[in-house]
């Protein structure tokens, strides 16, 4: 099931390039319908080996707009890329969604994204510029820490409040930032001017 929103009844024509991408996302999912086909199994093979690389409860087609940069394959972020540029989404017969093993049981990827989530929120930060010092070269140590200062850089912008998250989340908060420097907060590829 592909989900977009409605087209007016006015509209006279379609822009060549989104028809292209919805002919092709919806093509391919049209293959899938059909199981004698190699390619189906093929679809399968990609959707299933995507939806474990993310390791979220919810499938990859249908949340799109929760940020996975760790995913490893192109083409399916590339289409969920244009899901979320039209407000679409699919809802798949067959989710490949891991089962929960037992009761209180949770998907580790939900926790470490949410967790990344309400950090950044609360520090008001999308880029790394945002949480680098001037020079482009180290973290600002206020936001390493996850503290705001009145000498830390602004981004300008202020979408929402976040209350401070738990200190779990802030530990989760300093190795992420060793993905990108070093333990004295010296980025391993510095910022351009």
């Amino acid at each position: 099931y592909c989900s977009a929103p409605p087209v007016s009844a006015e509209v006279t024509f379609v822009p060549f390039p989104w028809y292209k991408a919805f002919h092709r996302s919806q093509h391919s999912f049209d293959i899938g319908d059909h199981p004698v086909k190699p390619v189906h199994s093929l679809l399968k093979i990609a959707v299933a080996w995507t939806q474990l690389s993310a390791g979220t409860s919810v499938s990859f087609l249908e949340d799109v707009d929760t940020p996975l940069p760790h995913l490893e394959v192109k083409w399916l972020p590339s289409l969920r890329s244009y899901l979320k540029h039209i407000h679409g989404y699919f809802e798949l017969d067959e989710t490949f969604v891991q089962p929960l093993q037992r009761l209180d049981d949770s998907y580790i990827m939900d926790h470490i994204i949410n967790s990344q989530r309400f950090s950044r929120k609360y520090l008001q930060v999308t880029t790394m510029s945002d949480i680098t010092l001037p020079g482009g070269s180290r973290l600002e140590p206020n936001f390493e820490l996850g503290n705001h200062s009145p000498t830390s850089p602004k981004c300008g912008l202020h979408w929402f409040y976040q209350e401070r998250p738990p200190d779990d989340a802030w530990k989760l908060w300093q190795r992420a930032n060793c993905l990108w420097s070093d333990e004295h907060g010296t980025l391993t590829t510095p910022l351009g001017a």
